[in-house]
């Protein structure tokens, strides 16, 4: 590890909480100095004695080989079962001492889910690992995940995907969305014949002085519609954008460089995963058919 040096004033050594926390944050789950500098508005040099200054061992400049992410989550996969065992502790064990569901932990010991990697250094840490070995775990969890992001954004929308996409749209039976900041067209048009449309959407979200309330209302009638609300106080781990899922053959998101469209089977159902996560925390109580007692407050109705 390389060993903290002292910063002179107006440097790295002075950065504030939220910076140095979105700066260690980035470079771990595998964003580069160039880009953490751009999203920071900071110098390349600064980023750089950030991480130093906090004993990050930098990683080598240029890409680095490439691995397929099923082959990183293969391995991932074998190496916290094994850590599990030479631990001795049951899943049970493990998922309550790393904050984790049992399930979870069963899907990502076979390879069934990608994990964080914050999640990694938590089990890392649960099993007592050698540092080798813990180090291994995240670099194969930051390579699935700059894998996973790789494949997904070359699903960026073209005209010539758009028909595909189209069709989906106007014949999916089920469309789930979930809300964590502006309100997606697809959780606002009126549902077509024999559909269902999910809603789930943040508290913060909802307080939003630019929450559509007079289209949203038109909706909150309709049998077809459910909707559900996360409060602030839910103990639910959220992406980092929301995103619609068309039964199980589509997944939209739409970030604030364009709009991405997942088609791939692993892909649409890590999605579907997260939103029935999130659903289980949310307030589907209704003082209107399908619509929440909660948002009624929110929404000071």
């Amino acid at each position: 590890m390389t060993r903290p040096f002292s910063a002179a004033p107006g440097t790295a050594g002075n950065v504030s909480t939220s910076l140095r926390d979105q700066v260690l944050d980035g470079y771990a789950q595998g964003r580069s100095i160039r880009e953490l500098a751009e999203m920071t508005g900071r110098s390349y040099n600064i980023v750089r004695a950030t991480l130093l200054n906090h004993g990050v061992a930098l990683r080598r400049r240029g890409p680095s080989p490439s691995r397929s992410a099923s082959a990183s989550v293969t391995e991932l996969a074998a190496l916290l079962l094994a850590a599990r065992a030479a631990s001795g502790m049951s899943g049970r064990q493990a998922g309550a001492l790393a904050e984790m569901s049992q399930s979870k932990l069963s899907k990502l010991e076979n390879g069934l889910l990608a994990p964080h990697v914050d999640d990694v250094r938590k089990l890392a840490r649960c099993y007592e690992v050698a540092p080798g070995v813990r180090d291994r775990m995240v670099e194969l969890a930051q390579a699935g995940s700059l894998e996973r992001r790789r494949r997904v954004l070359l699903h960026h929308v073209g005209k010539d995907l758009l028909p595909a996409v189209r069709r989906v749209e106007l014949t999916a039976q089920i469309i789930r969305v979930l809300v964590l900041g502006a309100f997606p067209e697809q959780a606002l048009h009126p549902v077509r014949n024999g559909a269902r449309l999910v809603v789930v959407a943040t508290e913060t979200a909802l307080r939003s002085p630019r929450v559509p309330l007079e289209r949203i209302r038109l909706l909150r009638e309709n049998r077809a519609v459910e909707w559900g609300v996360i409060p602030l106080t839910a103990p639910v781990e959220l992406p980092n954008a929301g995103f619609v899922v068309f039964d199980d053959r589509m997944s939209v998101t739409e970030l604030s460089t364009g709009v991405v469209v997942a088609t791939r089977s692993e892909e649409v159902r890590f999605d579907l995963e997260i939103h029935r996560e999130v659903s289980r925390h949310a307030d589907f109580t209704s003082s209107h058919v399908g619509f929440p007692a909660r948002f009624e407050e929110l929404s000071g109705e």
